[in-house]
């Protein structure tokens, strides 16, 4: 077969096809399969265009909208320089306007050591700016210079914590040789005026960033206010951080810190705190001594002591009453840990306790609120069955008895547990605990100061926890709580909030707000607060707490003495006394907690001894009048015999003293609380003073003249005996009354007056018999100085002027009473006498 081509008609000699039987295939254009995938690439770019648009105006809205703020910082941040106006914090004042915590700076001074150099003179080297500058600071210089020559540091830190004094000498040296590349940087630094007055109050601040931020106390409640609010700078600058011309900057004024005045009175803290340390001294309570002195009508804080505390401005170091040995075995952790869980808190506001007896108050108060009871009615103090396994008795019992049959009255003097359990078993425990939530122990107080604590009590009581909380076991309160109550209950009545800052002031002393009173709701019925406040002053007057008694001052409260029944402090005590003064015209409430003496056999009226110290110096300067009845002028002049003491430590004397209300003195230099007394003076076989006397202890078993302390003969003549009393304290003699205590001194002996130097200058004694100060071998000065002579002085407000009686205070200011005249020192001197002599007083 001959192959052609059909489509041309040639014949290649190829197989041929017939087309004829052939149907015709349907076939698609190409043109139209383009189209679809062209449709499906159009469709996904407009999806894909629409959710790409969508993002573009979210990202837009989220940049422009969202993170206005953000964005535009960073974008001026590349063109404008910020600067930061640090605001000064504001000051802490006492409630006479005394400063109390203020702001300094220190320094810190870096270079950046390619720019050290001076403009000036060229010939100045490296080495001479840095002989320089080791010189203003006190540095080695090769160290300086080292630093210098750190050329590739942008920044090398110099010195630091610098004064302004030596700042001044370096700003001098850069301006007057156009030294440049030194930075002067100004660090803001709390500094408190009295170190460790009123510590736990006031609390610290750290500096942080530039910043002071409040650590504890007004300094952490009020941080925001004193801190104030931080002004900026900003000007527009070229790449190199050049401010460019024509563009001002602009400037957003800082706000300073308002000043915090405190209703912290400067003497009455100054009074309960030396009354505190005395105590705490005396009797080395494991968890400290606190003292609340409250003003009962408005709940203003007079004064608030948490022992042991701290220096303020150097919160870190060694706390009150700890031992330099004791503090260096410490590691920094266990330092850290005891500053903050016993030095740093406040514990009249953070710590709970059982209130023990000083809660009967409050149970009496409720069963006379309900008229379930009166004054009159007689009970049985026998043990009282309140469970199969509690038996609740009078702590007479222990000795062998209880009182018996008694008057509510007497129950209240004579503070007899069985009686109480009685009243609170007839209020009934869902009423009594009513009772309880409403006095506010189930909640804080509202106090202006961190770290509050609450009371504990029973969320369901039964019958056993009702009769113990009936005398004040089984719950605690904090002392805050239980003093404010007491307020509610001079007052008439109403709970009030206490408060501790009066009034915020700017830095020109313009009051900005003032926190007036706040009276929370009323706890009391004014009839019921009377009766219950005439049972407390009879508990003082005859009952449990005597050791209250203040002369020409009726003083009301109740004492307590709880008792640690479990753990390693089972067998100790917390002793307290709540009481107010005076009692026809209240003006202060005062609570005193003794927490855990080592004494395990001391009672609780050496809490309410501590609050009779505070109590009279307080109203004296509060200016109300003593009103001395014949019972108070026979309770003055009763004498006492001083304790047997040779042999014991120190330590031990001092509690036998205080307890006996004696005050103490070290004679010698060196002696500690471990030093063995071996002599007393006066001589305790044939000497007899009143309360308040002072007692001198030696370590040495002979002293003789020339070894004694020597004091400066205080002027009696013309005083009344209360001002004879106190003066006799802070000079540390003892008086002895001859005639009529009611009347005045006429006469003394030895007398008030001055012998004259050279005479004693040659060993002779003065017209009194008295050795003289070569003798002595002491300055008055520095007599004053190291005696501290006074164990419990009329306090001085502090930042002013003494007002004590006596001798000179340590800042050298005069303090006597009577006028001396105008002798020179070389050729005049006061009569002295040995520290703790007694002088005879004539009165008429």
């Amino acid at each position: 077969m001959n192959n052609h081509d059909t489509r041309s008609g040639r014949d290649y000699g190829s197989k041929v096809i017939s087309l004829e039987n052939k149907r015709p295939t349907k076939t698609i254009p190409s043109g139209t399969s383009l189209s679809i995938n062209g449709l499906l690439v159009v469709g996904f770019l407009l999806i894909a265009g629409t959710i790409f648009a969508g993002f573009l105006v979210y990202k837009l809205y989220d940049i422009q909208i969202n993170h206005h703020e953000e964005y535009a910082l960073m974008g001026s941040s590349m063109h404008w320089n910020r600067v930061k106006d640090v605001p000064l914090r504001g000051d802490i004042l006492d409630s006479k306007g005394n400063v109390l915590a203020g702001t300094t700076y220190e320094y810190t001074v870096g270079v950046t050591p390619k720019d050290v150099r001076s403009l000036k003179d060229k010939a100045m080297t490296t080495e001479m700016i840095a002989q320089e500058l080791s010189s203003i600071f006190s540095l080695e210089y090769a160290d300086v210079l080292e630093n210098l020559n750190k050329k590739d540091s942008m920044y090398v830190l110099i010195a630091k914590k610098r004064p302004r004094s030596e700042i001044d000498v370096l700003k001098t040296y850069i301006e007057t040789f156009q030294i440049g590349g030194i930075r002067i940087d100004s660090v803001p630094k709390r500094y408190y005026v009295h170190d460790g007055f009123a510590a736990q109050v006031i609390g610290f601040a750290d500096q942080s960033d530039n910043t002071l931020i409040g650590q504890y106390g007004i300094e952490a409640y009020y941080n925001d206010i004193l801190t104030g609010t931080e002004g900026y700078t900003y000007a527009e600058t070229d790449r190199n951080q050049g401010t460019l011309p024509y563009s001002p900057p602009t400037t957003i004024d800082k706000q300073d810190g308002l000043n915090v005045v405190l209703n912290i009175d400067p003497t009455i803290q100054s009074i309960a705190d030396e009354a505190c340390r005395e105590a705490f001294e005396a009797f080395q309570p494991k968890e400290g001594v606190g003292v609340i002195v409250m003003n009962p009508y408005t709940g203003s804080v007079y004064a608030m002591v948490s022992l042991p505390d701290y220096n303020l401005n150097n919160p870190r170091g060694i706390p009150y009453a700890m031992t330099e040995e004791n503090w260096s075995l410490m590691s920094d952790e266990e330092k850290t840990s005891h500053l903050m869980s016993s030095v740093w808190r406040n514990r009249t506001i953070s710590d709970t306790y059982e209130p023990g007896s000083t809660f009967k108050v409050l149970t009496t108060a409720m069963a006379l609120e309900e008229g379930l009871t009166y004054e009159e009615e007689m009970f049985s103090d026998e043990p009282i069955e309140v469970s199969s396994l509690h038996t609740i008795s009078c702590w007479r019992q222990k000795h062998g008895g209880n009182h018996g049959t008694e008057t509510l009255k007497q129950a209240f003097e004579n503070s007899c547990n069985p009686v109480f359990v009685q009243l609170a078993m007839r209020v009934g425990i869902n009423k009594y605990y009513q009772y309880v939530r409403n006095f506010g122990f189930y909640d804080v107080t509202g106090i202006d100061l961190p770290a509050e604590g609450k009371g504990l009590f029973h969320s369901e009581p039964t019958s056993v926890d009702l009769a113990t909380l009936s005398f004040g076991e089984s719950s605690t309160v904090t002392p805050i709580q239980l003093a404010n109550v007491f307020c509610a209950l001079v007052n008439g009545g109403t709970l009030m909030k206490p408060q501790v800052v009066k009034a915020l002031t700017d830095r020109n002393g313009d009051i900005i707000h003032e926190y007036a009173p706040v009276a929370m709701k009323t706890v009391f019925s004014e009839n019921t607060a009377n009766r219950v406040k005439e049972m407390m002053k009879s508990v003082v007057a005859e009952g449990t707490g005597s050791a209250g008694y203040v002369e020409g001052y009726t003083v009301a409260g109740k004492t307590s003495t709880s008792t640690i029944e479990l753990g390693e402090d089972a067998g100790m005590h917390v002793l307290s006394f709540g009481c107010y003064a005076p009692f026809d015209n209240p003006q202060i409430v005062v609570l005193v907690v003794i927490n855990k003496p080592l004494d395990k056999e001391l009672g609780s009226s050496a809490a309410a001894r501590v609050a009779a110290q505070i109590i009279s110096p307080t109203l004296e300067y509060l200016g109300v009048p003593r009103e001395l009845t014949e019972d108070d002028y026979k309770k003055m002049t009763i004498k006492y015999a001083i304790p047997e003491l040779n042999g014991k430590t120190v330590a031990e004397a001092k509690r036998i003293l205080y307890a006996n209300q004696f005050e103490v003195i070290l004679g010698e230099e060196g002696m500690t609380d471990s030093s063995i007394v071996l002599s007393v003076y006066p001589d305790p076989s044939i000497s007899i003073l009143y309360r308040k006397g002072t007692v001198v202890l030696y370590s040495s078993e002979v002293v003789d003249q020339t070894m004694m302390k020597h004091v400066s003969v205080p002027d009696f003549v013309g005083k009344n005996l209360t001002d004879c009393i106190s003066i006799a304290q802070f000079s540390g003699v003892n008086i002895e009354i001859v005639g009529n205590p009611q009347g005045v001194v006429v006469s003394q002996d030895p007398q008030y007056g001055f012998v004259d130097a050279s005479i004693q200058a040659e060993g002779e004694e003065n017209d009194e018999g008295q050795p003289n100060d070569a003798d002595i071998n002491e300055t008055e000065a520095q007599i004053d100085e190291e005696e501290g002579l006074s164990v419990t002085p009329v306090p001085i407000s502090p930042g002013s002027e003494s007002t004590a009686l006596g001798e000179e205070s340590q800042e050298g200011q005069s303090t006597d009473p009577t006028p001396e005249p105008t002798i020179g020192a070389s050729e005049k001197t006061r009569i002295r006498v040995p520290c703790g002599a007694v002088i005879t007083l004539t009165m008429e």
